[in-house]
This record gives C-alpha cells, structure tokens and sequence, in this order.
C-alpha cells in the first residue's frame, strides 16, 4: 500500500491565510513578526519556538482588532484560492481508494473551508484555534495595538546565511530584532500572553507527530509515504522520510524545502503531484526517483507509461511541457541546489505571489 500526505498552503492552495488575514485586519508587519520567530529558532536557538510558530504570535493582534472565529471562516471562504489542478489531484488520489491526509499549519477554519471546497474526505491535521474564547482587557488591546503600528514601520530583519548571532547582522537588524524581543516578551507576559502559550501550531517536529498519528491509524509505514511540502515546516517530514524509505517531495518549495527533498517538483499546476505520485505507487522510490533524475528524456520521448502513469495524465503533462523552459519540472536536486533552488523561488512567487516570499 501506499498513502499519500500533502501540505495544504503551497502543493494545494496559493494562499498564506495567516499572512492575509493580518494583512486584513491589522495591517503590515506579518512578515517581520515571521522572520523573528525564525530568527528565535534558527539563530538564538531558543526550544520555545519552531517554524509555524507565527500564527500563535499573531493571535494577540487579531484578538485586539476584535477578529471573531466566524470573521476567520468568512475571511477564508471568500479568499481561498487553489492551485491550478489541485481539486483534481486530490479528487484523482481519493477516488483510487488511497489513503490520504493534509497536514497543514494553517488555522482550522481556513482548512475547514478547502476542505468543503475540494470535497475532501481524507483526515486533516492543523492547528487549532479558539480565538473566541480568548480573553483580552481593554489596556492590552490598547497596547498590542501601538505596537501593531510600530510592525508596520519596521523593515523585515535579514541576516548572512551561516550567521550565528546577532554579531554577525547589520546593527539596523540588530535594532529591530531587539525590539521584537522586547515587545513580544511584554506581549507573552500580558493575561493573554497565557493564551498564546497554549496555541500550537502544525509545523516542523508537530507535522512529523501528525504523519505519526496518520499511519498509526491506516498501519502504514513511514515507507509507504509520498509526501508534499514547501517550506521550512515540512523540514522535520522531509528529513524522516528520507531516512526511512518514504519520498519526499518538494512543490515550488523555497531554499530548506528544495534543499531537504528528494524530488522537486517546479510547476504551475499540481498534475506533476498526481503524475510523481503514480510513479511512487506503481514503481515504488526507485523507479519515481529515476523518473525525476531523467525528466527532460523522459518527456522529450514520451515516455511516462513506462513508469507507471497512466495515458490520460501523461498527455495532459505533454500538453503542458514547455521545453524551452523545461516546465513542468520534476527533478533530483543535486548537491549544489542554487540554481534548482532560485527557479523553485521565481515560480513560487509567480503562483503565489508576496505569499511565495514568505518563509
């Protein structure tokens, strides 16, 4: 048997929910509030915080904005939208009968709605939240607003690859990250700093948990997986997978997730997911893996039913294939990945737009 497990924002949908319902009823500043917790885990090293950790520091902004559970659900429904073939893919790797599963950092109400709007059946893992029964006073609503307008001034801190402190960072990152510090401390000490400290987010070691829980209950192995992700909170499944049979794949992935997995996939439209995943069940990781190392041949001789793919998807993906940019895109990042990683970017931002700069 095989199971099949995908993120949700990135391989199914193009949106960052979290991102823009910041954006809606906040304001600017998601991307500061998400590179700080990236700056927490990956610089500071700091065991309270791991990547997803963004939608439990956003809570307080949108509970002092007064966002409802039912405003999150409303926003959803009417922003969601899914990439190009997604409803298809799921639709396609349901009706055969296998068992399959979104693992998503995304709020439940926003994955709530995607699941009403693919009709998908398949178990669903992401984060819970009950923002209507967080409680906040008058003055920290105050507060968190002032500091909402503070966000929208800063510029997103960047810093060297390989830096290990903030001694390594321009003293204008410095700056800024030091006053995140300080306003998230004052935030998490605040009454609804408790409730914050009890959200927790799907994402890096909580997705590996999930994909955990899902095999126990189908009694599938970690190598029966195919498994698609994008970003950095896929990393920890990546990383599992690939020491243990399964097959990782990343979908317009950024730098971690390109890094990380072991077949890219650079596409506009999710049919390399169904065509990568046919090859993973008829011809195990072997032959999906050759598959991808052999892409440019494989296509230019029409040749995917000898991996297991069925006609009628195979001559959809050649009616797809660009050659001239070699599109869709189903490869085997090499050891020096810069280039596969900067042509995964260019078209993850062209699909998802500023959600696809987001980490």
């Amino acid at each position: 048997m095989f199971v099949y497990v995908t993120d949700a924002e990135g391989p199914v949908v193009i949106n960052d929910n979290a991102a823009e319902l910041f954006g809606r009823f906040v304001g600017p500043g998601y991307p500061v509030i998400s590179k700080w917790v990236v700056y927490r885990f990956e610089i500071e090293k700091d065991t309270q915080y791991k990547p997803g950790d963004t939608l439990r520091m956003i809570v307080p902004f949108l509970k002092a904005y007064d966002v409802t559970g039912e405003a999150i659900e409303n926003f959803s429904e009417k922003t969601l939208r899914f990439v190009p073939g997604a409803e298809e893919t799921l639709k396609h790797i349901e009706s055969k009968g296998t068992p399959t599963s979104i693992i998503s950092t995304s709020y439940k109400p926003y994955v709530t709605v995607l699941c009403r709007k693919s009709n998908f059946k398949g178990d669903v893992f992401c984060t819970e939240l009950n923002i209507d029964e967080i409680e906040i006073t008058d003055s920290e609503k105050k507060k968190i607003k002032e500091y909402g307008k503070q966000l929208a001034l800063m510029e997103v801190p960047v810093w060297p690859e390989g830096a290990m402190s903030l001694d390594d960072m321009e003293e204008k990152h410095i700056s800024t990250l030091q006053q995140l510090n300080r306003m998230f401390d004052d935030i998490l000490n605040m009454k609804i700093g408790r409730y914050v400290l009890d959200i927790n987010p799907v994402g890096g070691m909580e997705k590996l948990y999930a994909l955990k829980l899902f095999l126990e209950k189908t009694r599938a192995k970690l190598s029966n997986v195919v498994y698609f992700g994008d970003s950095i909170t896929d990393v920890s499944v990546f990383e599992e997978l690939g020491n243990n049979g399964g097959l990782a794949v990343s979908f317009n992935g950024n730098k971690p997730a390109v890094e990380r997995a072991e077949i890219a996939v650079v596409s506009l439209h999710t049919l390399p997911c169904s065509i990568t995943t046919e090859a993973f069940e008829k011809k195990g990781k072997k032959g999906a893996m050759q598959m991808a190392s052999e892409w440019h041949d494989v296509v230019d001789r029409k040749a995917l039913e000898d991996f297991g793919i069925p006609r009628s998807l195979a001559e959809q993906l050649y009616s797809l294939y660009d050659p001239e940019k070699n599109l869709p895109l189903i490869t085997v990042p090499d050891s020096n990945a810069d280039e596969l990683v900067s042509k995964s970017e260019k078209y993850r931002k062209e699909l998802r737009g500023w959600a696809g700069s987001l980490i």
